[in-house]
């Protein structure tokens, strides 16, 4: 269901200059009590710091979907789960379930903050996520983390899930093109021991991208009452302020919130 019953804008900056930007503050706003924004896009656009600071300026949860997947794909390679078996898969998900404390991810009572983002664990969360009993078993958890005040939750198909419960959920689609995406990827590395060439997270990311869009359960598409947001020339508070703004305009707030960037 959308939004306003019809399909949402895009937004390029790249072909829309000169458009100019509210000022906004630190305000959670009363309309927004219950309210879901679905934080969707590919790898490396963005969608995560940008959920976060949202999340952090409204007073709202957050939920990483993708820490989800990665958690159990993680446990997949620890434990030496074939994940073309679905019930071993399951199994040791249940055994070792996914927490978040703080800002950090635990399976269990290990932290895992690190290790999910690795290569090995990259190479399967795709498979895993693409797995039926997998994906039904992360949709209760998801859920259950929509709580008052609200909920702001990043993934893939963030808003496909919470519009089909019935409630009310914006959508914004983060993108970017994909030298950016891999251009932020790379510099996301240990600087130290950077684990891929730049060459290798491109590939990577046009490889995730291919399978997630032509996978058959839950594709990776755009929700067509999501707003896109092409950053591929934008930073984290231009974004941030361009989907407030949206809010505003949408939920039609009395008061108008001032953006003050978190860092």
């Amino acid at each position: 269901m959308c939004f306003e019953d019809e399909p949402h804008p895009q937004f390029h900056p790249s072909k829309k200059k000169g458009g100019r930007m509210a000022t906004l503050t630190q305000l959670t706003p009363p309309n927004l009590l219950a309210e879901v924004i679905a934080i969707d896009g590919p790898g490396g656009s963005g969608k995560s710091s940008t959920a976060r600071e949202l999340a952090r300026i409204l007073g709202f949860k957050h939920l990483d979907s993708g820490a989800l997947y990665r958690s159990v794909a993680h446990l997949t390679i620890v434990h030496g789960i074939d994940i073309t078996n679905p019930n071993n898969v399951i199994e040791v998900a249940l055994q070792y379930p996914t927490t978040f404390v703080d800002g950090k991810v635990f399976v269990g009572e290990i932290e895992v903050t690190e290790e999910i983002r690795y290569k090995a664990c990259s190479d399967r969360v795709s498979a895993v996520s693409a797995i039926p009993e997998v994906r039904a078993m992360m949709h209760d958890y998801q859920m259950s983390r929509r709580q008052l005040p609200g909920l702001v939750p990043e993934g893939r198909d963030m808003r496909k899930i919470f519009d089909a419960e019935n409630g009310r959920c914006s959508g914004y689609f983060i993108t970017a093109e994909v030298a950016t995406r891999a251009a932020r990827r790379f510099k996301d590395q240990p600087k130290d021991q950077p684990e891929q060439t730049y060459a290798e997270i491109v590939q990577g990311l046009q490889k995730r991208d291919r399978h997630d869009t032509e996978r058959s359960v839950s594709p990776f598409v755009r929700h067509p009452c999501s707003m896109e947001i092409d950053n591929t020339d934008m930073n984290r508070d231009q974004v941030v302020r361009l989907i407030l703004t949206d809010l505003i305009r949408r939920l039609k707030f009395k008061e108008m919130p001032i953006y003050t960037p978190g860092g």
